[in-house]
């Protein structure tokens, strides 16, 4: 007997406990399952030990109303009638009250946690959709809500009244969500930014964004992912989904895709791998042109990043050449008081054709587009009205004289794949030579095997070595050498980690160097750009990667041209900026306009940008002034040049 009261027992407890476990409906039939069955018991109880009730369905109702509102509890009279309400409410305050309001509170923190978790499929159009939370992420956002002019236009076209930004994240998390409100302080804004938890692999997530009406999709990648090549697989499979998926409805067209892919020799198949427009950016050839051409030409990348910059005084634009068709480059110049123009993108089937520099000769097409720096887009449009051409071009520039440079030594701390990209750009300058020495604690075999064989102006010397070790490093004299770079870590784990061991052996540099006048020219790859405070007013330069792929990122999802542009001015042949002397123009001390030295450069066949002043203490030091206004007068001194685009 007792063998089978147990097994009923059990057999009721699991019965409750499937009931309980099915959701809030389940578990409000249970209360009132047990609310009907404590109403019956006492009122029928009530009924027959009481005789105060005509007929046992009053005492149910009269045990019911006691169960649910104690307020009748001093209606009752007589002692059996009082203890059984008393009983009745007592239960009534566990049964109703406390069960009610305990189902209803966990169906409520269900229902907000599920909404919170970003489950549920947005209903959207001309989103922008970001695919993925990487450390590129929040720059990225940081960077659409900057731009706010651009992003405007772009979604004007699209008949779009405000900018909306969708995250597709593996997982969304409260702390995840604080995190970018911290990060984006008064720019933070719930109804612009909306989080969706899912994988850009899974077509359904993909459904859950609205993948096929987004304005534009971008695809960012992850300095920390296990693997380099791991990231650029799992950016082409969402590419080839993303494709499979539109297949699969009744679309007719895709959305662009900016995607990052870590490695170049990878842009050809992530192309193949998605059918709609795409635009591939190779976060190594990036960020290993800017290096590059920092250590050529101390200075380049604090301008670079003045002029990548969503919110700085002095912008890059593209305006359509509206109605200049059959004028000259030099006549469209001449015409922009209040910008500087760059040059002419010329789009041919679908293919955006920069032509950075072209000359004053160079006849614009329909449908051109000017390139410029100017403080705003309004700036940026040439005046029809005021067209002519300048009196100072040439049809022959005169090219100055070629500066001859030495052979150049470049001492690396560090490893990651940027070095193999570093040293293939620096291959591109085939009119220049490099004595590249490495330092790192990855061994110089398994270095040497991932450098492909290339030209001979690039000599490499793999040490191993652990350069946070001053005695190590002082052994290999870093002081001798013209330039050094301190290349980012991505084995250390987090961007916090990789800049940490980058400060400490910048330090160690600091301690070798001590008080000496003279010191080779330093070039630090940082991860964080909030570490960027750190070397405030140090005789360094800057190259925080995540970022500069992040503004282009966001940049060429509202205006692509601006993909082909970044890849001209940033790479080795073609134009480039550089830095010249006012005596290589002719100018002298005395004060001199910067129209004159406009009017110099462009009889050379350059462009001037602006002026770096009071380089004496180093270029890193100086004040950089773009686009000062043709009528802004400057004493020039030695130590001062003048910012030009010039041929390479």
């Amino acid at each position: 007997m007792d063998r089978l009261m147990n097994r009923f027992g059990n057999r009721l407890t699991f019965i409750l406990e499937r009931l309980i476990l099915r959701g809030t409906l389940s578990r409000l039939a249970v209360i009132a399952g047990a609310i009907v069955l404590i109403s019956l018991t006492a009122g029928g109880f009530a009924y027959l030990s009481t005789g105060s009730f005509p007929n046992p369905w009053d005492a149910v109702w009269w045990a019911f109303l006691r169960l649910t509102d104690p307020g009748y509890l001093g209606d009752d009279e007589g002692v059996v009638l009082r203890s059984i309400a008393t009983v009745v409410t007592i239960l009534g305050y566990v049964v109703f009250m406390g069960s009610l309001i305990a189902i209803m509170t966990q169906w409520l923190n269900t229902t907000i946690t599920r909404l919170e978790s970003g489950l549920t499929p947005i209903a959207q159009r001309n989103h922008i959709l970001i695919l993925g939370w990487t450390n590129r992420t929040p720059s990225i956002i940081m960077d659409f809500l900057a731009g706010e002019g651009r992003v405007k236009r772009f979604l004007e076209v699209r008949k779009a009244s405000r900018l909306r930004l969708v995250v597709l994240a593996e997982k969304v998390t409260p702390a995840l969500v604080e995190d970018l409100k911290q990060r984006l302080g008064r720019r933070w804004s719930e109804g612009q930014i909306i989080f969706r938890t899912g994988s850009a692999l899974q077509m359904d997530h993909l459904k859950r964004v609205d993948f096929l009406n987004a304005a534009a999709v971008v695809l960012p990648s992850d300095d920390y992912a296990d693997d380099r090549g791991d990231a650029d697989q799992r950016t082409i499979k969402i590419l080839y989904s993303a494709s499979v998926f539109h297949r699969n409805t009744s679309n007719d067209t895709l959305p662009l895709i900016v995607a990052e892919i870590e490695d170049a020799r990878h842009i050809a198949l992530a192309q193949r791998a998605y059918s709609g427009p795409t635009e591939i950016l190779a976060s190594d050839r990036i960020v290993c042109r800017i290096l590059a051409q920092a250590i050529r030409e101390p200075g380049v990348a604090r301008l670079s990043r003045r002029l990548l910059n969503a919110s700085g005084p002095q912008r890059l634009y593209v305006r359509r050449a509206t109605g200049l068709a059959g004028r000259t480059f030099g006549e469209v110049r001449a015409a922009m008081e209040r910008a500087i123009p760059l040059g002419i993108v010329h789009q041919d089937q679908g293919v955006f054709h920069p032509h950075l520099n072209p000359g004053d000769g160079f006849v614009l097409k329909p449908g051109d587009l000017v390139f410029s720096i100017a403080p705003s887009y309004e700036c940026a449009a040439p005046q029809v009205g005021d067209l002519k051409q300048t009196g100072n071009s040439l049809s022959s520039p005169v090219r100055p004289t070629r500066r001859e440079r030495s052979e150049r030594r470049v001492l690396i701390l560090g490893w990651n794949p940027h070095a193999i990209a570093l040293i293939e750009e620096f291959r591109e300058y085939t009119e220049e030579s490099f004595v590249v020495d490495i330092i790192s604690r990855v061994a110089g075999a398994d270095r040497l095997q991932q450098i492909p064989d290339g030209n001979a102006n690039v000599m490499i010397r793999q040490i191993e070595g652990e350069y946070v070790d001053p005695a190590q490093l002082r052994a290999h004299r870093p002081e001798t050498y013209d330039s050094i770079l301190l290349l980012a870590s991505t084995l250390a784990g987090s961007e916090s980690e990789s800049d940490a061991r980058t400060l400490l052996g910048y330090l160690v540099l600091e301690e070798i160097f001590g008080s000496s006048v003279t010191r080779p020219h330093i070039v630090l790859e940082l991860m964080d750009p909030t570490n960027a405070e750190l070397f405030r007013d140090r005789e360094i330069e800057l190259v925080i990667g995540p970022s500069l792929i992040s503004y282009m990122l966001c940049q060429v999802a509202v205006r692509r041209e601006l993909r082909a542009i970044f890849d001209q001015l940033f790479g080795a042949g073609g134009s480039e900026i550089v830095f010249r002397s006012p005596a290589e123009y002719g100018l002298g001390p005395e004060r001199t306009t910067f129209a004159a030295m406009q009017a110099a450069a462009c009889i050379r066949g350059e462009i001037a940008l602006g002026l770096r002043l009071g380089a004496k203490g180093g270029p890193i030091r100086a004040e950089y002034v773009l686009n000062p206004g043709r009528a802004s007068t400057f004493e020039l001194g030695q130590s001062d040049t003048i910012i030009v685009l010039a041929e390479s």
